[in-house]
């Protein structure tokens, strides 16, 4: 096989993984634990990732945990939700959905948490995502 020809074989296989094509889902896992202060008032970032593959993330609410969370997705740079929310017990873990991939230059994807509670509350939790 000639240089060029192999320089375009593999520009094709970056180009493909690049687009995600023939991928369905990460198989690295993000492996992240996270002691995040969350309210019930609003939405708190519990932790930002940046995928060159789509991947289908699994958020762990800890049995430490006193009460559910509502977890969802979103785009760092526009905002735009990406997974529907997931309300996870105490103990559980639930995967997100697909996120799709997104190159360095288009911005992070961040992980957003919110405790569901009949009393207002501000308090850490603990929380994994791989």
């Amino acid at each position: 096989m000639t240089t060029n020809k192999k320089r375009a074989v593999v520009a094709s296989a970056i180009l493909a993984l690049s687009l995600g094509v023939g991928i369905t889902a990460r198989q690295v896992a993000i492996n992240s634990t996270h002691n995040a202060p969350l309210s019930d008032a609003s939405w708190n970032n519990v932790m930002t990732f940046n995928n060159l593959f789509p991947d289908n993330p699994t958020v762990t609410n800890h049995t430490v945990n006193e009460e559910s969370i509502v977890v969802r997705i979103e785009h760092s740079i526009d905002g735009q939700q990406v997974t529907n929310e997931v309300t996870i017990a105490p103990g559980e873990s639930k995967q997100m959905g697909l996120v799709p991939a997104r190159l360095g230059l288009q911005g992070n994807y961040t992980v957003q948490a919110k405790i569901i509670s009949d009393t207002e509350q501000h308090t850490n939790y603990l929380i994994s995502v791989d």
